[in-house]
């Protein structure tokens, strides 16, 4: 019997499957359709034996389909878009368009040598326009409906990436990528308002049909609903003394899903990121110790920071808050485990019925308060209908979570405490009717941040000019790029020319492609666009004395008028591609 060959007999059949399109799907056939698809890979490299495992599952899938009679459309592309390739390409000297194509053809061949059974007329590439101009239509259509947000928030910054970073990519106060130390910085970031469907997210969880419990919940619990009330507390002066008609600078609210708790709060917390935070304190001999824990707790994302079994760090402020319920003055506190994307950045402390308060308060030596006990607690006897305050301290381990009977709350002693209780309707609703607090829903999901990406990411359509604010580039200039053969050019460049008429900003968004692929550490020739130097006003206002003497001195000399669309037409004004394709700003 002849050995078998793979280098001999594979590529034959291989070319035989391809001449014969045997895994081209039709569009119109009679055929039950089936649909398989794997995860895109990163196009870093070459194919490793985790790709090899994890491609073979799913062609195994697609061919016995196809066995069983079925269509199968089986494609496959490559997630090319990320800060991965950026640096990569920028270790090997090279371009991200340059290094990533590269690798796709160089994976392509090894998907090809696998013989795994894919369309490849059906093939996706995320850098590639036709693909990506889908997600800045997207992108465009959200904004039409309201659904797109851009804000200035906290963000986690990697100095060494230069990039914005998830939660989840902080390690311990370090970049997962590059291991540099990640710090805190205000940014202004676009983001999906993902919030908006939030409950109805909640909800469509029912129609999984056939998911496991576990997954949903875990689904659930990262939507996390919380059914509470927003309570406000009034912030007292330097000296301690309570304002005799709060405004609203006076005011910090709070949210709580246990308003029953609220005898209970023995100190008030903010947030490091809060906002107004420096100015409780400022010229204040506790000014060093706030700035300290703020400056510690920016190196440790949020995720992180809100662990229940991390050492708590904080600072007094030497403020004091009032309780709505009792008029009695808690110290104000920073604390690095409050983190102020969820909820307000404000917490009122329970130290008796929250963990983390309990520790903080053992760690501190603060009051903890016992409010409500279970009838088998040694304390109950003592405090049982006790409305007044009587004791402060408690012996316990930890804190006392569960369900309970109400004791030293005023004309609430007595009462069932616990989430969703009859106490916590009951104060919720005095505090409605005394305007300190009003019902409230909270999910712990966040807004999608879509900003994160360096160069080389989906361009947001949005052209930048610090008077103009910002226009949106529609999708009729992607469409005539195209029609100009531009189709195969990996990147988009917005150029910006703002013409100012009568009483409007801006008229015209020129919207041009620059990217050429073809020849590594090429330069590029702007000849349809604007890059800014840094300094350079917009066109569409007045330049100042120094640019008109540059002018006129270079029309004494005969020479063209010094503007970026001349230097562009004549081809002086060559750019790299790296840099003509960061946000532009006209």
């Amino acid at each position: 019997m002849k050995a078998y060959n793979p280098h001999e007999i594979e590529p034959r059949l291989q070319l035989a499957w391809e001449e014969a399109g045997l895994y081209t799907v039709p569009e119109n056939s009679d055929a039950p359709k089936k649909y398989v698809l794997e995860m895109f890979p990163y196009p870093s490299g070459d194919m490793h034996m985790g790709h090899a495992s994890n491609y073979t599952y799913g062609d195994v899938v697609a061919r016995y389909s196809k066995m069983q009679g079925f269509d199968v459309l089986h494609p496959m592309g490559w997630d090319a878009f990320g800060l991965p390739a950026e640096n990569a390409a920028i270790k090997h000297h090279s371009h991200p368009a340059i290094w990533t194509y590269e690798n796709i053809e160089t994976q392509k061949k090894s998907f090809s040598r696998m013989g795994f059974s894919y369309d490849w007329d059906r093939k996706v590439v995320a850098c590639d326009p036709e693909y990506y101009r889908w997600g800045q239509w997207i992108f465009l259509k959200f904004w039409e409906r309201g659904l797109v947000e851009r804000r200035n928030s906290p963000v986690n910054w990697c100095p060494s990436c230069g990039t914005v970073l998830a939660n989840e990519q902080v390690i311990e106060g370090r970049c997962w990528r590059c291991d540099s130390e990640v710090e805190k910085r205000d940014l202004t970031q676009w983001y999906y308002k993902i919030t908006d469907y939030a409950q109805e997210l909640l909800d469509d969880l029912d129609q999984l049909e056939g998911w496991p419990e576990r997954v949903k919940q875990q689904q659930a619990n990262w939507i996390g609903r919380s059914e509470g009330a927003n309570v406000d507390f009034i912030l007292c002066d330097r000296d301690g003394n309570a304002p005799a008609e709060p405004t609203e600078d006076d005011i910090i609210t709070v949210f709580t899903t246990r308003a029953d708790t609220l005898f209970g709060c023995s100190f008030f917390l903010l947030a490091p990121e809060y906002k107004g935070l420096m100015d409780l304190v400022a010229g204040t001999e506790y000014e060093a110790g706030v700035r300290e824990v703020v400056e510690q707790a920016a190196k440790v994302s949020a995720v992180e920071r809100a662990q229940g079994d991390r050492e708590k760090h904080g600072a007094f402020t030497g403020r004091y808050m009032v309780n709505p319920v009792n008029g009695e003055k808690v110290p104000v506190w920073v604390a690095d485990y409050i983190v102020s994307d969820y909820g307000t950045g404000a917490v009122m402390a329970v130290p008796c019925g929250d963990q983390r308060d309990f520790e903080f308060a053992r760690k501190y030596d603060l009051p903890i308060i016992p409010i409500i006990l279970g009838e088998d607690d040694p304390l109950f006897p003592e405090l049982d209908g006790v409305q007044e305050r009587r004791v402060t301290s408690v012996d316990w381990d930890h804190a006392y979570d569960a369900e309970g009977v109400l004791v030293q709350s005023g004309k609430y002693t007595g009462m069932t405490g616990g989430k969703h209780s009859p106490a916590v309707d009951a104060i919720i609703a005095d505090l409605e009717a005394q305007g300190l607090g009003r019902t409230k829903v909270e999910f712990r999901l966040r807004d999608w941040l879509i900003s994160r990406q360096r160069y080389w990411g989906n361009p947001i359509p949005a052209v930048h000019c610090p008077e103009c604010l910002f226009n949106f580039v529609q999708q009729h200039h992607a469409v005539r790029a195209a029609a100009h053969g531009l189709r195969q050019l990996p990147a988009l460049a917005v150029a910006h020319i703002a013409r100012r008429r009568a009483q409007q900003a801006c008229h015209r968004v020129l919207f041009h492609i620059f990217a050429h692929i073809k020849a590594q550490k090429r330069l590029f020739t702007a000849k349809a666009a604007v890059r800014q130097r840094p300094g350079q006003r917009c066109f569409s206002h007045a330049r100042g004395p120094q640019e008109q003497n540059r002018s006129q001195g270079a029309r004494r000399a005969g020479k063209p008028k010094p503007g970026a669309l001349q230097r562009a037409r004549n081809g002086a004004h060559r750019v790299c591609l790296a840099r003509s394709l960061r946000p532009t700003r006209c």
